[in-house]
């Protein structure tokens, strides 16, 4: 016979009112109704009115019943109006794409509901998490205040890219800041917070010449529909319509030549790579910048050469695996796929790209594209496993200290090797400027600011970086050597610091 629960049996109401006392304590927190202020000078005011009662001071006494009554006044007012907004329906609209570091479409929160009274205003609080990397967590706080509830834009300043998590609420306060009334119901959101904008003046003209081989991609549904015959041994594998053959039962292959259009796919390979060793530290700042720069550059890359050459297509290969690109669309999805991507080990990943047919990889690639940072010490050896081809290589590194302006600028002259072209930093007094695709690469601003604390960000930065990664500074400040064997061609980019 089964004994029964000793505690269940000597106290069987423990433990439902746990959750009682719970909700009574969160209830009281919620429809508490002062703010910080409010608080100190409800505490003051107590304080005083005993104070007076006891010395028999009037001055305090009357001082005292004031402050308590136009405390209790403004935080009855506020109630009443809340109770009146809890019935009405909000919304919030988080549709427009967030960017770090830029002001774009922001935003928008709305209630349909009577507008706040004079001396009190609407609040939308947004309050959560940036998750900017492996162990990098950033505290997130906006207070929006308004009259119009009908119309609420939240500008959203976020200073790196990755994965904000958010809760959101409603509350009426007076424009003192002494009473808040809360309501409504508290949301939770999880936002992709996107690479910022590249500045055009830093992606080098683009000189996609080749690809890893021609396709034929067929362009609308309903065309492909009916150009189509059943396979017969001898076609190609690439042209056989996987989608309408899954649906027939029957293996069917695209025989147009009207609604096919010759493409090329470029192979890019997006190395988000660390040690071993250094994935167990702390992430630094330096390390979120490099990524961020090294995302948004990638992103630029894309558009820049699906607009000029708008055939073309991409393989990008990262830790999490291959992406087939062919158009804008599929740039903008997969800049919100990569928004939160971290730094990791080589060894843990290395994914090898695949055909968008279904075959494995292309062992020759005529012409593939690598986007690295400084901390990716497993470069060389990748480039000396690569076939024979032109690959392009393009890095992020330190911003080493100590260099004069005028060893910047040398540093900016292009060096040519047997096969290999290296392009170092230009100097910080060079200014970004919109140039033709026929320029050289190395005649391009080559250094790329990146701040966190600017002047804009202050008025969404609350306990937003702890002062410990602030402080945090690289111990490694030589940027490591690269392969240069023949066809390999280097493009770098310092990233400087403005804290």
């Amino acid at each position: 016979m089964a004994r029964p629960n000793a505690n269940n049996s000597q106290n069987p109401g423990r433990k439902r009112t746990r959750p009682a006392m719970n909700d009574a304590a969160r209830r009281a927190v919620r429809y508490y109704p002062f703010g910080f202020a409010g608080s100190a000078l409800f505490i003051v005011s107590v304080y005083l009115f005993g104070h007076s009662v006891v010395s028999k001071n009037a001055y305090g006494l009357v001082l005292s019943v004031a402050a308590l009554f136009v405390l209790f006044v403004l935080a009855l007012l506020g109630r009443i109006q809340a109770e009146r907004l809890a019935r009405s329906e909000s919304t919030w609209d988080f549709s427009p794409a967030l960017y770090a570091r830029n002001v774009g479409p922001s935003p928008r929160a709305a209630i349909d509901g009577p507008g706040p009274l004079l001396f009190f205003r609407l609040h939308a609080l947004l309050r959560g998490t940036l998750v900017a990397g492996r162990t990098s967590r950033f505290s997130f706080l906006r207070d929006v205040a308004t009259a119009d509830p009908h119309h609420i834009e939240l500008s959203l300043l976020v200073p790196f890219c990755g994965r904000l998590e958010l809760r959101t609420s409603f509350h009426i306060g007076d424009v003192f800041g002494l009473t808040r009334s809360r309501f409504g119901h508290i949301e939770e959101f999880a936002l992709p917070v996107q690479p910022s904008p590249f500045p055009g003046s830093q992606v080098p003209p683009i000189q996609a010449a080749g690809g890893d081989r021609e396709t034929s991609r067929t362009r609308q549904p309903d065309e492909e529909r009916y150009y189509q015959r059943e396979y017969v041994p001898g076609d190609r594998f690439r042209d056989i319509n996987w989608k309408a053959s899954s649906r027939l039962t029957q293996l069917f292959t695209r025989t147009s030549p009207v609604t096919q259009d010759q493409t090329q796919l470029l192979t890019i390979y997006f190395r988000h790579y660390l040690p071993q060793e250094q994935l167990r530290r702390r992430e630094s700042l330096e390390l979120l910048a490099h990524l961020n720069i090294l995302k948004s550059w990638l992103v630029a890359y894309l558009f820049r050469v699906k607009r000029e050459h708008p055939e073309f297509h991409f393989r990008v290969v990262t830790a999490r695996g291959t992406a087939i690109l062919e158009t804008e669309e599929d740039i903008h999805a997969f800049s919100a796929s990569i928004s939160d991507l971290e730094m990791e080990s080589e060894s843990l990943t290395s994914p090898e790209p695949e055909n968008p047919d279904g075959d494995r990889t292309i062992q020759t690639e005529r012409e593939s594209t690598i986007f690295t940072t400084c901390y990716d010490e497993g470069l060389s050896a990748f480039l000396q496993s690569r076939p024979a081809g032109r690959i392009t290589v393009y890095r992020t590194v330190f911003d080493e200290r100590g260099k004069s302006g005028a060893a910047l600028n040398a540093a900016a002259s292009t060096s040519t090797s047997t096969g290999t072209t290296a392009r170092r930093a230009a100097g910080p007094a060079a200014k970004p400027e919109v140039r033709s695709a026929t320029e050289s690469a190395a005649s391009v601003d080559a250094t790329v600011p990146f701040s966190v604390l600017g002047t804009a960000m202050f008025p969404t930065l609350a306990a937003f970086l702890p002062l410990g990664l602030l402080t945090a500074r690289e111990r490694m400040r030589k940027n490591p050597a690269v392969f240069t064997g023949a066809g390999v061609e280097l493009i770098e980019r310092t990233v400087v610091l403005q804290v």
